[in-house]
């Protein structure tokens, strides 16, 4: 945080920092898009044997995947989430298959060859286009009931951290301001709250402690947003009942963070 008077011209280093490693994003996204369109062509060749390049194929969608949320491209990170989803039960694929596949990474291309995160109206559009499996039962809802609190000053990382929290069934309430989220809580008094470590105001361990101090709030959990370096270094300072939910293994720590709270 910048004292008066103190030089900000850290904030601007920062962004053009950010912006630098954005088109670093970008430039490998392409290669890895055109890469995985080369692996479609040998797909659609060899649907039925061509097990060594599905593992590929794979690998490179769970990479690209990690990526997009990390430089502000949420909707990449949602959209190969959704295609992991389409490829990850055993089959036997057909031509019509890695057709849809296609369309998936194309999806992608769009997204990235924009060079910004698509609106709300236009995300919902590449969403709606996305193929869903032939068959294919969705999940129970077990976790509908779950009310959570999500406060991050991050827009792409609140809008992913979002999608996999209401994929789960959850009722989310976000909000980029640390002393929203805790008018919030006390209003709605949520199952659980995810909070980001670096907030202004309040600090996501301060309003977790803040949390922990009312009575009528002693039931709800609270897990920090933050990086795996991070939650190492402050793992020691925080009281043991708070969890970590890694900004670099977002999906799974969710997974796990939720299916704590069912249990």
């Amino acid at each position: 945080m910048c004292l008066k008077g103190e030089d900000m011209s850290g904030d601007s280093g920062f962004d053009s920092l950010f912006e630098e490693l954005k088109e670093s994003f970008i430039e490998t996204a392409v290669e890895k898009i055109d890469a995985l369109d080369e692996m479609i062509v040998a797909l659609r060749d060899d649907p039925k044997g061509n097990d060594q390049v599905l593992g590929e194929f794979r690998r490179q969608v769970h990479s690209l995947k990690g990526l997009g949320g990390t430089f502000g491209f949420p909707l990449v990170s949602v959209i190969c989430h959704r295609m992991e989803g389409y490829i990850e039960i055993a089959r036997e694929y057909s031509v019509a298959d890695f057709d849809d596949v296609q369309v998936f990474v194309d999806q992608i291309r769009r997204v990235v060859e924009n060079r910004d995160n698509p609106d709300e109206a236009e995300s919902e559009e590449i969403l709606h286009v996305l193929p869903a499996q032939a068959g294919a039962t969705q999940a129970p809802r077990a976790l509908h009931e779950t009310k959570i609190v999500l406060a991050t000053p991050m827009a792409a990382m609140r809008q992913l951290a979002e999608f996999f929290l209401t994929e789960q069934g959850c009722q989310v309430i976000s909000t980029g301001s640390s002393v929203e989220a805790f008018q919030l809580i006390v209003e709605n008094r949520p199952d659980l709250v995810v909070s980001s470590v670096q907030m202004e105001t309040l600090s996501g361990i301060d309003l977790g402690r803040a949390i922990s101090a009312i009575s009528f709030l002693r039931n709800t959990r609270v897990s920090l947003l933050t990086s795996s370096a991070d939650a190492g270094d402050l793992d020691a300072r925080i009281p043991g009942e708070f969890s970590f939910i890694r900004t670099d293994s977002l999906e799974d720590d969710i997974s796990e963070v939720l299916g704590d709270i069912v249990q």
